[in-house]
């Protein structure tokens, strides 16, 4: 059986999450304009998504959490 406490920061580390997502979505669609905007806005859907996906990739190799000092994966 779960406490109050425990519930709670259940909650606390579900809102964490969200919010890390949605920040982590704000700089992926920040960076995506700024590549699209290089180009000139020049060029096809497929461009745009193109954009995005590196963004993406872009963004994801610079939030690497640091390893903790004993959590070896």
């Amino acid at each position: 059986m779960q406490t109050k406490t425990s519930k709670s920061v259940n909650k606390l580390s579900a809102v964490n999450e969200n919010s890390q997502e949605i920040d982590r979505q704000e700089k992926i669609a920040v960076l995506a304009y700024e590549k699209a905007e290089k180009r000139g806005f020049i060029g096809n859907e497929a461009d745009t998504v193109q954009d995005w996906l590196e963004a993406e990739k872009e963004i994801d190799s610079y939030d690497v959490p640091a390893a903790k000092p004993g959590n070896f994966a």
